[in-house]
Protein backbone atom coordinates (compact mmCIF):
# COMPACT_ATOMS: atom_id res chain seq x y z
CA UNK A 1 0.00 0.00 0.00
CA UNK A 2 1.23 3.38 -0.94
CA UNK A 3 0.21 6.48 1.23
CA UNK A 4 0.22 9.89 -0.83
CA UNK A 5 -0.52 13.43 1.38
CA UNK A 6 -1.09 15.75 -1.41
CA UNK A 7 -1.44 19.66 -0.32
CA UNK A 8 -1.70 21.20 -4.20
CA UNK A 9 -3.13 19.52 -6.86
CA UNK A 10 -0.79 19.36 -9.63
CA UNK A 11 -1.09 19.42 -13.39
CA UNK A 12 -1.72 16.23 -14.73
CA UNK A 13 1.47 15.40 -16.57
CA UNK A 14 2.73 15.00 -12.74
CA UNK A 15 0.14 12.34 -12.04
CA UNK A 16 1.11 10.09 -14.94
CA UNK A 17 4.01 9.67 -13.34
CA UNK A 18 3.30 8.67 -10.24
CA UNK A 19 0.76 6.43 -11.37
CA UNK A 20 3.30 4.59 -13.59
CA UNK A 21 5.63 4.55 -11.01
CA UNK A 22 3.06 3.32 -8.10
CA UNK A 23 4.42 -0.95 -7.59
CA UNK A 24 2.12 -3.14 -9.36
CA UNK A 25 2.33 -5.42 -5.94
CA UNK A 26 0.21 -2.65 -4.11
CA UNK A 27 -3.44 -3.29 -3.71
CA UNK A 28 -4.05 0.60 -2.96
CA UNK A 29 -2.40 3.96 -2.87
CA UNK A 30 -4.29 6.05 -0.61
CA UNK A 31 -3.90 10.10 -1.37
CA UNK A 32 -5.14 12.53 1.25
CA UNK A 33 -6.11 15.84 0.15
CA UNK A 34 -7.83 18.86 1.99
CA UNK A 35 -11.54 18.59 1.27
CA UNK A 36 -12.31 21.04 -1.48
CA UNK A 37 -9.15 19.56 -3.58
CA UNK A 38 -10.64 16.34 -3.36
CA UNK A 39 -12.48 16.18 -6.53
CA UNK A 40 -10.11 17.38 -8.75
CA UNK A 41 -7.36 15.13 -7.81
CA UNK A 42 -9.84 12.42 -8.26
CA UNK A 43 -10.27 13.66 -12.23
CA UNK A 44 -6.27 14.13 -12.19
CA UNK A 45 -5.44 10.87 -11.16
CA UNK A 46 -8.28 9.20 -13.07
CA UNK A 47 -7.22 10.94 -16.15
CA UNK A 48 -3.92 9.72 -15.38
CA UNK A 49 -4.78 5.66 -15.45
CA UNK A 50 -5.32 5.41 -12.02
CA UNK A 51 -8.05 3.24 -12.23
CA UNK A 52 -8.96 2.00 -8.62
CA UNK A 53 -5.84 1.37 -7.28
CA UNK A 54 -5.58 5.14 -6.55
CA UNK A 55 -7.93 6.04 -4.42
CA UNK A 56 -8.33 9.95 -2.74
CA UNK A 57 -9.96 10.94 0.93
CA UNK A 58 -10.16 14.20 2.71
CA UNK A 59 -7.05 14.64 5.45
CA UNK A 60 -7.91 13.42 8.18
CA UNK A 61 -8.99 15.39 11.31
CA UNK A 62 -6.24 17.24 12.75
CA UNK A 63 -3.89 16.41 10.15
CA UNK A 64 -2.80 20.49 8.61
CA UNK A 65 -1.91 20.96 5.12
Amino acid sequence: MGIELERYTKKLGRYQGAVADADPAWSAVWWFTPIGRVPLLTQRLGEAGGGDVHQVDQLPEGVTS
